[in-house]
């Protein structure tokens, strides 16, 4: 599967607005930030009843890129994630048994966010934005002596609306709020079971999500400063129709769909900032 070009196209296309535009406007500040993240990754899939058909747990290191400008009472970010690991799975065979394997997760998260300041003083400021995101999902399970390996890819856009508050702790320090909620637009998921099937592409059921995130900025000499973010998230997928499996774009007589999932997420992210 490849990305949706017209997404990461058109966030580049309004970047590139905003930064020419940028120049006309002497009063703005903008930063650019950089870290490491760490991500407590936590997946199930259900069946139509409601049992736990499996489980994706582990610890997805990442990185952290970003860049903002406010100018007068606007705010403008753009914000790309990348996390990558192995991690268990913990579930069973389509006839009850067992199985435990690994897992290989790569997910890439961007989004594009405009807000507008509501108030605040000379020691606290409060936003309210929305925006539009982008997120990109590899999860390949590697084979066992029970069963064979597959591949997944999930993409899906999203669009977001949330809220943030920075209150001064003191002269250096900054505590930061983020809460935020996301809606799933058009998720698909392309699957990959080898054995000589074709790809098969599956529509998954759109959902709203959430994230939380309380952190603390401290402010180094110059233009400096160091973020530390916890934070919380929440992804789900509504179930697929079942669409056929074919050989060389012929019918087998099987078929295949893709459970409701939740994704459940806790993480940190460290990160260096300066302004510009």
């Amino acid at each position: 599967m490849t990305l949706r070009a017209g997404i990461p196209g058109l966030m580049l296309l309004v970047w590139s607005c905003w930064a020419a535009t940028a120049h006309a406007t002497p009063a703005a500040t903008r930063a650019w930030y950089v870290g490491l993240g760490y991500l407590d990754f936590d997946y199930k899939e259900f069946s139509d009843d409601g049992r736990l058909l499996d489980r994706e747990t582990g610890s997805l290191p990442g990185l952290v890129l970003g860049v903002e400008e406010v100018a007068g009472v606007w705010r403008y970010a753009l914000n790309v994630t990348l996390h990558s690991n192995d991690v268990l799975y913990d579930g069973q065979t389509q006839n009850g048994t067992p199985v435990q394997a690994r897992t290989q997760e790569h997910i890439v998260d961007g989004h594009l966010d405009i807000g507008r300041r509501l108030g605040g003083g000379a020691t606290s400021d409060y936003y309210a934005y929305a925006g539009l995101g982008y997120r990109y999902w590899y999860r390949g399970l590697r084979s066992t002596p029970s069963t064979n390996g597959y591949d997944e890819t999930y993409d899906w856009i999203y669009g977001l609306f949330g809220v943030q508050a920075a209150l001064r702790g003191s002269i250096r320090t900054q505590w930061l709020f983020d809460l935020r909620v996301t809606r799933t637009v058009a998720p698909r998921l392309e699957v990959a079971l080898g054995a000589g099937y074709d790809n098969t592409q599956l529509q998954l059921g759109e959902r709203s999500g959430l994230r939380l995130a309380l952190g603390w900025r401290y402010h180094l000499a110059g233009r400096a400063s160091v973020i530390v973010e916890p934070y919380v998230e929440q992804w789900d997928a509504g179930r697929s129709p079942a669409e056929a499996l074919t050989r060389a774009g012929l019918a087998t007589g099987a078929a295949i769909y893709e459970p409701r999932s939740e994704t459940r997420n806790a993480g940190i992210n460290l990160m260096y900032s300066r302004s510009f």
